[in-house]
């Protein structure tokens, strides 16, 4: 990625760090909105990436 320092990437490639941040995002949105649209966003955006094949 532009602009991002080179880092040593888990096992996996890239799909279990977004991942994680889906799933911390999803915890805040919870927290201020619970089951509001925002966390069926990061549910949906979790989905996604689960997908993803590297």
């Amino acid at each position: 990625m532009a602009g991002v320092p080179d880092q040593e990437l888990p096992a996996g490639g890239q799909a279990p760090l977004v991942l994680a941040k889906c799933a911390e995002m999803r915890g805040f949105c919870e927290r201020w909105e619970p089951g509001g649209p925002g966390v069926r966003q990061w549910e949906e955006r979790a989905a996604a990436t689960a997908g993803w094949t590297e």
